[in-house]
């Protein structure tokens, strides 16, 4: 196994978190007691949003509802 393959694949595992990536948006719709919705916003103040259709995408999104790192929002 060469070193870029493991590189790729390395990176291949873990999600994109930044601010409106699919995992950093599953994580706010948990945080918000949301029900999930794969979608993404492309702009960045969300009034722009579409449905995920990308199964990478969807994977991400769920993961971070799942993992939820932000816990949830204390009303």
């Amino acid at each position: 196994m060469t070193a870029a393959f493991r590189a790729s694949t390395a990176e291949a595992a873990v999600p994109n978190r930044r601010s409106g990536s699919p995992y950093n948006r599953g994580d706010a719709d948990r945080y918000y007691g949301r029900r999930p919705c794969p979608e993404k916003w492309l702009d960045p103040l969300g009034r722009i949003r579409v449905p995920l259709t990308d199964p990478k995408e969807v994977e991400e999104y769920l993961l971070g509802y799942r993992e939820n790192p932000s816990d949830e929002k204390e009303w």
